[in-house]
């Protein structure tokens, strides 16, 4: 895992680079979750993290194609594989939770309730979501609960999802698909559950 990381290396000066590095860095992270909340097997994380790798190794090697730099069509190339392989996490972090829901229930008590906070307090809608959740970190930078290394990553991650929003309208004539919009409603969830709402803020 830490190999992965450090294929990311700096953050480039290609703001659209910066957004692809922040969703590889993200899904990293859920994976990372998962494996420690035993929601990921091993097999499963090893063959996640083998295909960020892949798609890292596709990054390095259109920017190399392409004079250093990444074109718009590059962009949305690695940015379906990144949004493709987070419905393939997802999906088996909510098999995995299915399959151990009553037992969780009976071992963790209230934490499920707290981890599920986030949700319960969030605007249903994506935008208005969205919204919310600039609103929160903005907040927490001014009244000192979120540093400022930890709230400008976010968002960066938050302007990732609005733009990978607009891209998928475009595609659909404006609207998003069933699954566009669940994938980017569990980015948002996992971007607020991120930012320890627990500090009373």
């Amino acid at each position: 895992m830490r190999g992965l990381r450090a294929l990311l290396g700096n953050p480039p000066a290609d703001p659209g680079e910066r957004d692809l590095n922040d969703q590889e860095r993200h899904l990293t992270d859920v994976v990372e979750r998962g494996v420690n909340e035993r929601r990921i097997d091993r097999d499963q994380a090893d063959r996640a993290f083998n295909e960020l790798r892949t798609i890292r190794a596709q990054q390095d090697d259109l920017r190399a194609r392409h004079g250093g730099r990444l074109t718009e069509a590059d962009h949305d190339y690695l940015r379906d594989r990144l949004a493709s392989l987070d419905r393939q996490i997802d999906q088996q972090t909510r098999e995995a939770g299915d399959r151990s829901r009553d037992k969780d229930q009976a071992d963790r008590g209230g934490h499920d309730r707290d981890r599920g906070d986030f949700g319960d307090r969030a605007p249903k809608s994506l935008d208005e979501r969205e919204d919310w959740l600039d609103r929160k970190i903005h907040d927490g930078m001014a009244d000192g609960s979120l540093d400022r290394g930890e709230a400008g990553q976010a968002l960066r991650q938050l302007r990732s999802i609005r733009q990978d929003e607009a891209r998928y309208r475009r595609r659909d004539r404006g609207n998003l698909s069933d699954d566009h919009q669940a994938s980017l409603m569990d980015r948002l969830d996992d971007l607020g559950r991120q930012l320890h709402w627990d500090r009373g803020h």
